[in-house]
């Protein structure tokens, strides 16, 4: 029966088998060219830009709650809750709330997009890149020639392994390009 059914035959020609390319020409070529034409250089920004601060801000917030419920209150604990709130707040609204969402690479030219922005970025306007990879997502940071409408600095994650020290392949070929 199964058979049958992968093998079934069009309208026009009952021995001929039903495929991709008789059945649907013009979406095939539609998906062929998009995907020729860029290819995605980076990695969604949902873990960095919502779960890992709600799981840090939530954490944070628990110690704040414990620190005030409790009888005596340790003005050294206040101390230290407020420096790491302000480091991570700072850390997270200079490095991680700026990143890109998208990022494509076109060829001859990169699309960047941050929230509802977009804008295309010729290789010849990037000045530096800077490749992070201390932190998990890392990222790599472009500094460019001229102001955009995203910003003069482009901050996007890649796609890593987790636990990997070579440099990925991103990264390699976005310095050959620009360096």
């Amino acid at each position: 029966m199964a058979k049958m059914i992968l093998s079934s035959a069009t309208a026009t020609d009952p021995k001929q088998p039903l495929t991709f390319p008789t059945f649907l020409p013009f979406l095939q070529q539609i998906i062929l060219l998009v995907h020729s034409a860029s290819t995605k250089i980076s990695q969604p920004s949902t873990y960095p830009k919502l779960v890992a601060p709600i799981f840090y801000f939530g954490l944070i917030a628990l110690f704040w709650a414990l620190q005030f419920a409790s009888e005596k209150l340790s003005y050294l604990w206040i101390g230290i809750l407020s420096f790491i709130t302000i480091v991570f707040v700072q850390l997270f609204v200079s490095n991680v709330w700026p990143a890109a969402d998208e990022v494509h690479d076109l060829g001859d030219r990169l699309l960047v997009r941050r929230g509802s922005r977009s804008t295309e970025v010729p290789f010849g306007d990037i000045s530096s890149m800077e490749y992070f990879w201390s932190g998990y997502p890392r990222s790599v940071a472009l500094k460019l020639k001229r102001d955009t409408p995203i910003g003069k600095k482009i901050i996007f994650f890649i796609p890593t392994r987790f636990f990997s020290i070579k440099i990925p392949d991103v990264v390699e070929r976005l310095d050959a390009r620009i360096g």
